[in-house]
């Protein structure tokens, strides 16, 4: 059995050190280590598939970006347990599935990009293949994200049962193309890197949609991941006719789990966290929208707030002011 090698060098360059990793051989143990580290830990296994086996993972890139690459002739699957920072891959030969419980997502070499759950459970099984990945470092990507939302720095939520958006795709592979050269040239220099990273960086927060919010601590934890999900899904489908139910359903695990999961990490109920979610939204639109075309009646009737009363009371109490004063600032 051929041994396996793997190599690591960092560079120092002004703006941050460039890392380069390669590791390759025909051991399945060693390629589903290697590729276990890659993922975060976890508990993934390679199974040779017919023939000779082979794999090789390698990356390049600083700490805010690496452009990685998988070659690998057999099967990989099993469990990533909590990956912490952002990736996005496409197959480049062969295929995959996620599964994201209850969502599945199937990618190919026709395919386009797929998103990796951050901070979440997720299970993957890919057939012989070669797949290019790029990670985002979850402090980068989050500052980057900080130009839209106009926050504080925070988690990032994408929505990972949504596809990427077909406009954005030409674009997308543009800014590949681009940070591969910055990246992985010589002598590219780190201030044109560091432009084509964070480029990089916005058409990704352009290709999926997402939502920031200020996740506590508690919950960023791989034994809290069912409650992130059931949030999460408040946070994507606030704007849509949903219950607390079905994103408990969302993240395989009963209401009531869920209500003594707000209760325990938020003192409240999932439908009072709901209708909390749909208060902000309505407040983010007040200070957007123009007094002259707008109507604090319509914005709130938008976020399910039939009861002018009653909404005046609870978005008074949320924010200190009335709807209209907000409107009219």
């Amino acid at each position: 059995m051929e041994r396996t090698t793997s190599s690591y060098t960092a560079g120092h360059e002004p703006g941050g050190a460039l890392r380069r990793f390669e590791s390759a051989g025909a051991d399945p143990r060693e390629a589903a280590t290697t590729y276990s580290d890659a993922y975060g830990g976890g508990s993934l296994r390679v199974r040779a598939a017919s023939g000779d086996f082979a794999y090789r993972y390698a990356y390049i890139g600083d700490e805010r970006v690496t452009l990685r690459t998988s070659e690998c002739s057999g099967v990989l699957s099993g469990d990533v347990l909590h990956l912490q920072e952002y990736v996005v891959g496409w197959f480049r030969r062969g295929g995959g599935t996620l599964d994201l419980r209850p969502v599945t997502r199937r990618g190919s070499d026709t395919s386009d990009p797929l998103l990796l759950p951050a901070e979440r459970r997720f299970s993957l099984e890919f057939e012989p293949h070669r797949q290019n990945l790029i990670h985002f470092a979850p402090e980068f990507l989050e500052k980057v994200a900080t130009e839209q939302h106009a926050g504080p720095l925070q988690p990032i939520s994408f929505d990972y049962a949504a596809p990427a958006d077909p406009s954005m795709l030409d674009r997308w592979r543009t800014a590949v193309g681009e940070a591969t050269q910055a990246i992985a040239r010589v002598g590219a220099g780190p201030l044109v890197r560091l432009a084509a990273e964070l480029d990089l960086a916005r058409v990704l927060l352009r290709l999926f949609p997402w939502r920031a919010w200020d996740v506590p601590e508690s919950i960023r934890t791989p034994a809290a991941w069912r409650t992130r999900v059931a949030l999460d899904y408040l946070h994507h489908h606030a704007h849509d006719p949903i219950a607390p139910a079905d994103a408990a359903e969302a993240a395989g695990i009963h209401t009531r789990t869920l209500q003594q999961a707000t209760r325990r990490h938020f003192g409240m109920s999932p439908s009072t966290y709901l209708r909390n979610i749909r208060l902000d939204r309505v407040h983010r639109e007040l200070t957007e929208r123009d007094p002259g075309s707008a109507t604090v009646a319509e914005i709130g009737r938008d976020w399910g707030f039939g009861n002018l009363g009653r909404f005046a009371a609870s978005y008074s109490a949320r924010f200190g002011e009335r709807p209209k004063d907000t409107l009219r600032r």
